[in-house]
């Protein structure tokens, strides 16, 4: 689904599941692939981190569309959020909160 040039960035691996994708495809349509995680970002310099937090606060205030929330669970509910996000046909984010 990728078009000529494009970057394919992997945020998580809830799934378990290898990304298979044929390898012709990154290299006779210039396609690349990386990573991100939680602790390679916490290493960053402050003013990064305190940057990325302000982005996505910002986006997440100005476009909510762009991040579906399936269900805000308590945080004495962690198991049960958990299950959620592996659950098959999640359709959102699941969030924990306090009340």
């Amino acid at each position: 689904m990728l078009s000529q040039g494009g970057h394919l960035i992997s945020y998580g691996d809830l799934s378990g599941q290898p990304i298979t994708v044929p390898a012709l495809y990154f290299s006779t349509r210039d396609i690349r692939i990386s990573g991100v995680t939680v602790g390679r970002w916490a290493g960053l310099p402050a003013e990064t981190r305190s940057a990325d937090l302000q982005l996505a606060l910002a986006l997440a205030a100005g476009k909510p569309e762009l991040f579906p929330v399936e269900k805000t669970y308590d945080l004495s509910e962690v198991a049960q959020a958990a299950a959620r996000v592996e659950a098959k046909g999640k359709t959102g984010t699941v969030l924990l909160a306090t009340r």
